[in-house]
């Protein structure tokens, strides 16, 4: 699913050109390569510390300091790996926080030489829920001064919950290439999340859902979180039922295709 554009001594032919072996041997990991999650998960580790390009690598310092953003370095090198490979040209993230994998996805593809569509659905304000709490800020308008800081083209964002009628048209309406879903983490609305944004696929799309890892073989390092039960659960039950089909996962991203 993710070789397809790897060759041994192949090179990028616009943008970041990288020699591929590097990339080839994360998307044999997407592949399946090793069935131990946790193999997996450091292999990209050790990718974006002594390998990954330094744009990359700054995108990842800028929003880990001052807390202006969550995940974990072997994420930036993921989305690396998938972009690279599939070269997606609709994206949409169900609940952002302050604009770091839109912008990611934004990056990569400049720096790949591409052109993609980058589309946020959230209440851009202090919601949370049972397992997170924000501080007040204006979300949104922070979103787009990271994008400027970047100097990325501004990302389409829809102010709304991921539940509200028009916002679950654009999800399951939207030909997406790719769907992250990192919004409510409580059990019943991630569940719906994750049903919504497989509907919305299009052929060949993925479904990534953050935090969802808990009920996969996968023992985390001491600095990295396998985690939450809601999405976890979501995306196990949701296999169980034939909605959607697992691919594979780094570290509590998984990412799921349709069934």
């Amino acid at each position: 699913m993710f070789r397809r554009l790897f060759r041994s001594g192949s090179r990028v032919t616009s943008g970041w050109t990288g020699r591929a072996p590097s990339l080839a041997s994360l998307s044999a990991e997407l592949d399946g390569g090793s069935a131990d999650g946790t193999h997996r998960y450091m292999h990209f580790h050790r990718y974006f510390h002594q390998r990954a390009p330094k744009w990359l690598r700054s995108h990842r310092r800028y929003f880990r300091s001052d807390n202006r953003g969550f995940g974990e370095d072997a994420f930036h090198a993921m989305w690396f790996a998938v972009l690279f490979d599939r070269r997606p040209k609709r994206l949409l993230e169900i609940g952002v926080y302050r604009g770091q994998i839109l912008s990611l996805w934004a990056l990569i593809a400049r720096e790949l030489g591409y052109s993609t569509e980058v589309v946020g659905v959230s209440p851009f304000s202090s919601v949370g829920d049972r397992v997170s709490v924000y501080k007040s800020i204006d979300y949104q308008k922070d979103v787009l001064q990271h994008f400027a800081h970047w100097n990325l083209s501004s990302p389409t964002l829809h102010r709304t919950l991921s539940t509200a009628p028009a916002a679950v048209d654009l999800i399951r309406g939207g030909e997406w290439d790719i769907v992250y879903v990192d919004g409510n983490h409580d059990y019943d609305v991630v569940r719906e999340d994750l049903k919504n944004a497989v509907a919305g696929l299009r052929p060949g799309g993925i479904v990534v859902a953050d935090d969802a890892a808990l009920r996969l073989k996968y023992s985390p390092p001491p600095f990295a979180f396998q985690g939450h039960p809601g999405p976890s659960d979501g995306v196990r039950d949701l296999s169980e039922e034939g909605v959607v089909k697992l691919v594979t996962f780094v570290g509590h991203n998984v990412i799921l295709s349709k069934k």
